[in-house]
């Protein structure tokens, strides 16, 4: 009977201490892993990018919580027992909540999807919420396994990935592990460009893609994406154009399965576009 009461206590503490913990993000990407896992009552502030429909989706989200612009002293104010970073968070500001005596941790950005996974884990174990992020990750591998099962087959479309100011994704980033899932041969890999790198619109027309991915935050039809295909010679290619906003996959995580579903979806129709060409 003392055993079992014993047990009880423990588990009261360990709740009460996780009740009282107090959670604040400065990085968009950290406050969609926080959102997933952590108690409401836990999260302070979130990043005010969350909040914006071009480059987040989780806008209804994040606009319950109080939002904040990454600066130290509004952070410091809300007294937090943990602060959630990015990789490129300002050093300055880490520096400085950390001299406050604040905990950060710095989420580094994925080049792979086992790094996601382990990034997912820690911030899980940080929250201690460990069960709720293996949950989650085992979630995302059964979505994924059950897309690539899905598109895994038939001819594979050549794809050329166009963001914003006219930079792709090369070989050695987390895309191109998307674009290799879903069965797409990636036209920048395939050109010997390595992660993020510029892509000419010379490369464009003379590589002649199957597909395009249009990843433009701003949707502008100013922006040099879009002006890339609005080229005549671009105009000129039977090449199929895929929509893929930037709050689809700015973030690696919960939006990686839904970006790799519509990379798939496009792969099908492109697939059932060529079925009727030959059968014409």
């Amino acid at each position: 009977m003392f055993k079992w009461l014993l047990v009880l206590l423990l588990c009261v503490s360990t709740h009460s201490a996780n009740a009282q913990m107090r959670v604040a993000s400065i990085n968009m990407c950290a406050d969609q892993l926080l959102l997933l896992m952590a108690a409401r009552e836990n999260i302070v502030s979130l990043s005010y990018l969350s909040a914006d429909s071009q480059y987040s989706g989780w806008t209804a989200q994040a606009q319950k919580f109080p939002l904040n612009y990454a600066g130290a002293e509004e952070i410091v104010t809300l007294e937090p027992d943990l602060v959630l970073a990015g990789q490129y968070s300002d050093p300055m500001v880490i520096r400085l909540l950390r001299q406050q005596g604040i905990d950060v941790y710095q989420m580094t950005r994925p080049q792979y999807l086992e790094q996601l996974f382990d990034e997912a884990l820690a911030v899980g174990q940080l929250l201690d919420r460990e069960d709720v992020a293996k949950r989650l990750i085992d979630s995302w591998q059964r979505d994924i396994a059950r897309l690539i099962a899905q598109g895994n087959s038939g001819l594979k479309p050549r794809l050329a990935i166009v963001g914003p100011n006219g930079f792709t994704e090369g070989a050695g980033s987390l895309r191109d592990q998307m674009l290799q899932q879903a069965g797409i041969i990636n036209i920048a890999a395939e050109l010997g460009l390595v992660g993020n790198s510029a892509f000419t619109l010379e490369q464009l027309i003379v590589s002649r893609p199957d597909l395009i991915a249009l990843e433009d935050s701003t949707r502008n039809v100013h922006s040099l994406a879009q002006r890339l295909l609005q080229h005549p010679a671009i105009g000129n290619l039977p090449t199929m154009a895929v929509e893929l906003p930037a709050n689809m996959w700015s973030c690696p995580g919960p939006s990686y399965v839904q970006a790799l579903g519509a990379l798939i979806e496009a792969k099908l129709s492109w697939q059932a576009r060529q079925d009727n060409v030959i059968e014409q």
